[in-house]
């Protein structure tokens, strides 16, 4: 990381290339999330905790209803 100055404090300062791979990582963490939404059948916004509330009700349902 290079160093640069603001106020007088110097403060690190990302390159391009580690911006670029931050955002290939979140939007690939982006469209995993989106995917296991619809397939659980939620909407595509639904965050990582409502798709884990949603699989561990499903569970519970099927845990029931085997003898």
């Amino acid at each position: 990381m290079s160093i640069g100055y603001r106020f007088g404090r110097r403060i690190p300062l990302p390159s391009t290339a580690q911006i670029r791979h931050e955002l290939i990582v979140f939007t690939g963490q982006e469209e995993a999330r989106k995917k296991c939404a619809l397939a659980d059948g939620l909407p595509d916004y639904a965050s990582w905790d409502d798709i884990g509330e949603h699989r561990a009700e499903v569970e519970k349902k099927l845990a029931a209803s085997r003898p």
